[in-house]
């Protein structure tokens, strides 16, 4: 089983447990070409496939990457360990799935716990409480995102306002950056919060889009 990882301080984790975030937007990194790319030209592909025509100034080849996470796949949701052992400890579960991380992470394996306590990076996708499952995946460019698709995406709207009301928050602060547009809010996020690109939205790169579904 995948695990996929979501922003935890503008809240995109919990949204996506709540079932409110039904669409992550990845990269398509061209590997053995990465910046040297100067342009890509996207080509017919069957689903779950991103091909592309590229240029580096020396040479012409035609790319062809896989995504990630297929259609119909069950995804585990990322939590840290911490994280875990509390969502089942307030609900007083008996799972077979709690059982499970009582045993991995209390017995001879509890290096385990330590290393995924505070870093979801390092948990094991099949002690996850919470899972989604793949409905559809795409390519395409990251400012080709529409108005409904930053809602999917966890953009926050408050209704209470007539402008301004596209809106992302810290969590950790509970500070909120308003903006009169969904995009422009997704713009915002995607430039702060996309690992090593922090001018994402400017460069526009190709995407693959997974929408899913929250199951458990």
């Amino acid at each position: 089983m995948n695990k996929m990882l979501f922003n935890r301080n503008f809240g995109m984790l919990e949204y996506a447990i709540q079932g409110s975030k039904t669409q992550l937007r990845r990269f398509i990194r061209f590997k053995d070409y990465g910046s040297r790319v100067v342009r890509y030209t996207p080509l017919s592909s069957p689903k779950g496939k991103a091909r592309f025509h590229l240029e580096d100034g020396r040479k012409f080849v035609d790319y062809e990457v896989l995504s990630t996470y297929r259609v119909g796949e069950i995804v585990a949701i990322a939590q840290t360990y911490e994280e875990v052992k509390a969502y089942y400890e307030l609900h007083k579960d008996d799972s077979e799935t709690y059982k499970m991380f009582v045993r991995t992470t209390n017995g001879k394996d509890s290096e385990l716990f330590d290393k995924g306590k505070k870093d979801q990076f390092a948990v094991k996708p099949h002690l996850m409480p919470h899972h989604i499952r793949i409905l559809s995946v795409k390519t395409e460019r990251l400012q080709d995102i529409t108005e409904e698709d930053c809602k999917a995406e966890g953009i926050q709207v408050d209704e209470s306002k007539t402008e301004n009301k596209f809106y992302v928050e810290d969590k950790n602060t509970g500070c909120r950056c308003y903006f009169p547009t969904g995009r422009e809010a997704y713009a915002y996020f995607a430039s702060i919060t996309f690992k090593n690109m922090r001018k994402a939205w400017a460069l526009n790169p190709p995407v693959f889009v997974y929408t899913f579904e929250t199951i458990d």
